[in-house]
């Protein structure tokens, strides 16, 4: 007892710690954090309410710029049409504050300097070496590609979280580097470890924020290069070896060099892929935000509005996935909670890390300069992904609080303590009300797999009224009981459940897809079409509501319509309806074809194509890739048919002249066709 009594802090600090690591519970698709907010927020009700905590306390400085956040975002909650996930967004500003008032307990923060070395470098082993574990999994013969790298995860749910939550924890786990026996061992191979996995796992933003560390250390030393023990400098060799080595391996790992140049070109390249839509997200938040920039667009409806947006030639144009949220957490608390609570967040940010570099520049402390740097990595991953809403992050975020803000004394020790307890237990119910959420909508769509419509209809109720209106594809819960009434034969009900579902997301491409069927099972086609369009307002590909739109009209006898409808759905996803009603389409469109053509070789290959309905799908799918019409995609394969086989009859000359008769560009053409 004397033990624990004299080392209860750190029992604490690694019970939190240990919540980060195994409380981890993935409910949904986008695996669950809720579990670890529970976890988290328990221990520290657990901590304020514990006996030792009735004396003296003390308060961070941090905690008046967290209750500003809070109470600028009230207005925010009330506009809301998301309350489950605002009233998280809320949540999880509490519960970093409470954090940050359990750290603060005692203004004595020397424990927490000593102790948060060690706790860093073994959390950050122990999530190296599983990373490790599942990267070897991922591989095949050890064989590194850049989707395998997406597999290794840990208990984050996606790999730049994890990666960058690993440069984040390096600089703290360093300091443990100057103390002897195991810790040090542990620092070493935790480091090493980190390092190795940061670079084989091909995240961009954890390499531009291992360079801004590089760049502050050599900064730092070259100011004191008179001075640099000889320690730092092995430390140095040591650390710049090892990089090397690394990336030696990853070279000789990765499947092509390209994999691995291709990241290091696209750093600052916006022109394409998730660069590109990154930089759309954030010049639309803040397009959210002026619209309106007082009290924002409401806490949790970023991942609404943002679908207001055309998305084309974003990885969303399909349909079959959406961004829940703008990768910047500085634009999601704007454009959510308006100008005071976002001024008020990034301020936060602000004064943290310039009373880091002041306190590093006034003792010149190992730990202290360690916390600068963690800073640093913190501000980079606000800019590029989402730490605000993630257990890990907000742990790590209420230790840089606490000690970079200066600590003062509560006088009102009782009222003090009971508000905490008290806003402790609210957070709790939120947490265990959004699990029990997840966990019925997660029995109601196995209900919904399993063909049992009723029982998957009353766990979405139930799912609905515990602070959960929304899932991870911005698809409200409503929206999945009308789904259940459609399978049902339901259809009015369904039809009414939909429209209920606009009302909380009526940007959605899915719910009025559904609400077309609707219309269409009760013969109204001209509702439906209008549903079927409005799907594809601002997903221009939706691959399923094209088909209905091509499939009414060419019930309706108008193929040639029914084929440019056809062509605008992702032809990515190849679907039993798209492959049947391409195929008919393509031969519909062949037989049309076909009795223009003159030249008896051109209609004998068309032929051949209409004959076989793999070639017909194939006509037809890479017309709407290449983006030309169909009859000149028609020539260009029966062309390239024609001169690959043309040496077989001797015919080549031949083939030259209908090459030219049919092609504006000869064979040149020809360069569309991907075999």
């Amino acid at each position: 007892m004397h033990w624990f009594g004299a080392n209860k802090r750190s029992i604490l600090w690694s019970a939190l710690w240990v919540v980060c690591l195994i409380f981890y519970v993935p409910f949904l698709d986008d695996a669950s954090y809720a579990s670890k907010l529970l976890g988290l927020s328990a221990v520290a009700l657990i901590a304020l309410a514990a006996k030792y905590t009735s004396g003296f306390l003390h308060r961070s400085g941090s905690l008046f710029f967290l209750i500003v956040i809070m109470a600028c975002s009230i207005p925010s909650l009330l506009l809301s049409n998301n309350w489950g996930d605002g009233l998280m967004v809320m949540a999880r500003f509490v519960l970093v504050m409470l954090l940050v008032a359990v750290f603060s307990l005692s203004a004595d923060v020397s424990q927490l300097k000593r102790y948060a070395p060690k706790a860093a470098a073994a959390v950050l082993l122990l999530f190296s070496f599983w990373g490790l574990v599942e990267l070897i999994i991922a591989m095949d013969n050890f064989i590194l590609t850049h989707k395998a790298t997406y597999s290794v995860t840990a208990s984050f749910g996606h790999r730049n979280l994890f990666v960058q939550f690993l440069v984040l924890l390096m600089p703290i786990s360093a300091v443990g580097l100057s103390s002897g026996g195991r810790w040090k061992s542990i620092s070493v191979a935790s480091l090493l470890l980190a390092l190795f996995l940061v670079i084989v796992l091909l995240n961009r933003t954890a390499w531009f924020t291992l360079f801004a560390y590089a760049l502050i250390v050599f900064g730092s030393l070259w100011f004191e290069k008179e001075n640099i023990s000889d320690q730092k400098k092995n430390l140095l060799k040591i650390g710049a070896g090892f990089s090397f080595l690394s990336l030696v391996l990853t070279f000789l790992l990765v499947d092509e060099l390209y994999t691995f140049v291709h990241h290091f070109e696209t750093v600052f390249d916006f022109s394409e892929g998730t660069s590109r839509d990154r930089l759309l997200l954030a010049q639309r938040s803040l397009e959210l935000f002026v619209q309106r920039p007082f009290f924002g667009i409401g806490a949790g409806m970023w991942n609404i509005e943002i679908m207001a947006y055309q998305q084309e030639g974003m990885l969303t144009n399909a349909a079959n996935m959406f961004y829940q949220r703008p990768h910047n957490d500085y634009l999601l608390v704007l454009s959510e909670s308006g100008l005071f609570a976002g001024s008020a967040f990034m301020a936060l940010h602000a004064v943290g890390v310039f009373n880091a570099f002041k306190n590093w520049r006034a003792s010149n402390a190992a730990f202290d300069f360690a916390i600068a740097l963690t800073w640093v990595g913190y501000i980079i991953a606000s800019f590029t992904s989402y730490p605000a809403e993630r257990a890990e992050y907000m742990l790590l975020f209420a230790l840089l609080l606490t000690v970079s803000f200066r600590t003062l004394r509560v006088k009102q020790v009782k009222l003090w303590r009971g508000s905490l307890i008290t806003v402790a237990i609210v957070v709790f119910t939120i947490f265990i009300l959004r699990i029990s959420g997840e966990l019925s909508f997660v029995q109601a769509k196995n209900a919904q797999s399993d063909t049992l419509w009723t029982e998957s209809i009353t766990q979405f109720s139930r799912a609905e009224n515990l602070l959960f209106d929304v899932d991870g594809r911005s698809v409200p819960v409503v929206h999945q009981s009308a789904i259940s009434l459609f399978k049902s034969g339901e259809i009015n009900e369904a039809a009414f459940g939909f429209e209920k579902s606009l009302n909380v997301n009526p940007h959605h491409p899915e719910t009025w897809n559904y609400l077309g069927l609707c219309a269409e099972k009760n013969g109204d086609l001209d509702s439906a079409l209008q549903c079927f369009y409005r799907a594809v307002k601002y997903t221009t590909s939706y691959q399923e509501a094209w088909l209905n739109v091509a499939s009414i009209e060419y019930r309706n006898g108008d193929w040639r319509k029914a084929m440019r409808s056809f062509i605008k759905a992702d032809s990515a996803q190849s679907t039993t309806r798209y492959r049947q009603l391409g195929t008919q389409l393509s031969i519909d469109s062949l037989n049309q074809l076909i009795g223009k053509v003159p030249d008896r070789k051109m209609m004998k290959t068309l032929e051949a194509f209409r004959n076989t309905p793999e070639w017909s799908l194939s006509v037809i799918k890479k017309c709407a890739l290449n983006r030309i019409s169909f009859e000149r995609q028609a020539y260009i394969d029966a062309c390239f048919y024609m001169l690959k086989h043309c040496g077989e009859y001797e015919d080549c000359d031949l083939v030259d002249e209908i090459i030219d008769q049919y092609l504006p560009h000869g064979k040149t053409e020809l360069n569309l066709y991907e075999e």
